[in-house]
């Protein structure tokens, strides 16, 4: 059997990172194969690319179309290097961010293309798409406050209010119409740490 593909998205700020960490523990303690990573990344050449993404967003070199295309090149290396092989192997990949990210980021934040973003992710993926996506659903200012307080260098988590609110939008969007044809799960991301994997396990514990 394949494994599961599991994603986790939200704006910066919604606590992906953590309820990562806290769903590793639980399978672990369930004794479930499976695989933590993160999108842009996961291997040596696509975190390569997220650096440069980064730097060049920081220094305001790029737009939302080079950003497209080098997450789509980070995304398909990592598709190939750790997503599919694990799958393949009924290995479970859980993941900070994909496509998803880019489609509310560069689409909605950015104005950019969300039918190109969507057709592009369709070639990059092919039959490897999520079987599920966990929303982690915050408000502009709860984002916004966290990542005042949590700097991990990532220039899109300073940018303004207004881009948070279209990024956030566009979030509810996607899951309200189970964008991508992939089903979304919304969890209320403004609890505690535990509060919000409460509503997680229901989830997950079908793995």
């Amino acid at each position: 059997m394949k494994g599961k593909f599991i994603v986790i998205e939200g704006v910066g700020g919604s606590g992906k990172t953590e309820q990562l960490k806290k769903i590793s523990e639980y399978l672990k303690s369930k004794k479930i194969k499976f695989i933590a990573t993160r999108e842009p990344g996961g291997v040596p050449e696509a975190e390569f690319i997220r650096s440069l993404i980064f730097d060049l967003k920081a220094k305001g070199l790029s737009n939302s179309d080079h950003e497209i295309a080098l997450f789509s090149a980070a995304r398909k290396i990592w598709m190939e290097r750790v997503v599919i092989p694990n799958l393949e192997k009924g290995i479970h990949v859980i993941s900070d961010r994909t496509y998803f990210s880019t489609a509310a980021y560069q689409g909605f934040g950015e104005a950019g293309d969300i039918d190109k973003i969507e057709k592009i992710s369709e070639v990059v993926l092919g039959k490897y798409k999520p079987d599920k996506v966990i929303l982690l659903d915050v408000s502009v200012a709860t984002a916004m406050k966290r990542n005042s307080q949590n700097k991990d260098g990532d220039p899109f988590d300073d940018l303004e209010k207004a881009f948070f609110g279209r990024v956030t939008r566009g979030y509810r969007k996607m899951a309200k119409e189970a964008w991508g044809g992939v089903d979304w799960v919304v969890v209320d991301g403004e609890r505690d740490i535990d509060g919000v994997f409460a509503q997680i396990t229901k989830v997950v514990q079908y793995l």
